[in-house]
């Protein structure tokens, strides 16, 4: 797994395959990306951030996966779509109205987004 602790800004992280996990408050002058080829991604940030956040789970094998993976958050979300067709589900969150960009990708594999708490 690879975690990063208390990042103020932004962030690009990416892994072959394998977890990632961060802590992220966003300072609104960046954009932030954590993906993974095949591992749960899991984002914790600021419950005052103002942010938004898309997430793209892509499905391989989709008859296989489609119910097997879900974006999962503490916050609402201001889409939620699965595409048969493209195989991916994706959502979006706008925290506080919205703001810095914050992509989430991954492949065959959970999203979690979780407020942080400090």
């Amino acid at each position: 797994m690879y975690a990063f602790k208390n990042v103020t800004g932004s962030i690009d992280a990416k892994t072959a395959g394998g977890e990632v996990e961060a802590e992220l408050i966003p300072s609104g002058k960046g954009e932030s990306r954590l993906s993974s080829a095949g591992g749960d991604i899991r984002l914790y940030i600021a419950e005052n951030s103002k942010a938004t956040i898309e997430a793209t789970i892509r499905l391989q094998g989709w008859g296989f996966h489609k119910d097997r993976y879900v974006v999962k958050s503490d916050f609402p979300s201001e889409s939620y779509d699965t595409d048969e067709d493209g195989g991916e589900i994706r959502a979006v969150y706008k925290l506080n109205g919205g703001g810095e960009r914050v992509e989430l990708n991954t492949v065959n594999s959970n999203i979690e987004i979780r407020k942080l708490r400090k």
